[in-house]
């Protein structure tokens, strides 16, 4: 509702992303009055691996129309949901997370339009602050939350004191994605610091022999029934999980004017789809997620730059 008021008071209209091709036809070729796209992504919820591919697909479409306008937009306002980490709110989603952070990479690519990101908690702040964001060339993320805004700064700050790590010799620690060099080294560090059991998991059929306390388990977190019934088996060996790295994913460089809702699948896909199979079917600790979810989300800021 505050979206179509918004639209309203501008003159503005509602259109499908996939029919962007059609503004030419709208707008008067004679209009010079700067124009400001809005994309709604702020009802967007987690959803399944069509669901997902859809999602980037109707963004690629639009990103991907874009240079082909007669009427270049200034401006392109993101509005998002629960997809930036600002105070307020301890709930970052995921997947708008991870569109928000493609949006973020897209943007150093294409050229022209300034790409806005709008985070919002409930409602849109008021329209004269809308105005003034979309005319502005300084901030480029801010989340709003109640009658507060926030944007991201650079600041300084000391150094933490160091916090020596022990692991829970009773305890089982679980890396996916762990056959790659970056698991096995982690899982070794989590040996030393005194992990019970380290679980790694990978899609191939290798095996690990080098340390008993080290074992290899072949799972695609992408296959749902498959993390099912490794849960299964975590609970009948009452294997207690007391942390997780969620490192599963391949790499794939492309353009973004090149890519195609198939390869963010293939890179994305194990990191937000296995995230959702892992926290469904696994035998579940709230602080435990909780740190699988900041490592995947920060995974997923790098991922975007891929």
């Amino acid at each position: 509702d505050n979206m179509e008021q918004l639209l309203q008071s501008k003159g503005g209209f509602a259109l499908a992303a996939d029919r962007l091709s059609m503004l030419d036809s709208i707008i008067p070729a004679a209009d010079e009055q700067p124009l400001c796209l809005v994309y709604d992504i702020s009802g967007l919820e987690e959803t399944d691996a069509t669901g997902m591919r859809h999602i980037y697909q109707q963004l690629l479409a639009f990103l991907q129309t874009l240079p082909r306008l007669a009427h270049t937009p200034a401006s392109i306002l993101f509005v998002t949901r629960h997809a930036l980490n600002a105070p307020g709110s301890d709930d970052v989603a995921a997947l708008p997370y991870s569109v928000t952070a493609f949006v973020r990479s897209a943007s150093l690519e294409m050229r022209g339009p300034a790409m806005l990101v709008l985070d919002i908690d409930r409602e849109l702040p008021d329209q004269a602050f809308i105005d003034n964001y979309v005319q502005q060339s300084y901030y480029r993320e801010i989340a709003c939350r109640g009658k507060q805004l926030w944007y991201p700064a650079l600041g300084v700050t000391g150094l933490s004191p160091a916090t020596e790590i022990t692991g829970d010799p009773n305890g089982t620690y679980l890396i996916t994605g762990g056959r790659g060099s970056l698991g096995i080294h982690l899982a070794e560090w989590l040996v030393q610091k005194g992990a019970g059991t380290v679980i790694i998991t990978g899609r191939s059929t290798d095996s690990y022999t080098k340390n008993n306390r080290i074992v290899y388990r072949q799972l695609d977190v992408m296959d749902a029934k498959a993390v099912r019934n490794f849960g299964d088996w975590l609970r009948r060996e009452k294997k207690t999980l007391k942390g997780v790295v969620h490192a599963a994913g391949t790499n794939s460089r492309c353009l973004q004017s090149e890519l195609s809702a198939d390869d963010i699948m293939y890179v994305a896909g194990p990191k937000i789809i296995g995230l959702q199979h892992l926290t469904t079917y696994l035998p579940t600790l709230t602080d435990v997620w909780q740190r699988v979810l900041l490592h995947n989300l920060s995974y997923l800021s790098y991922l975007a730059q891929r």
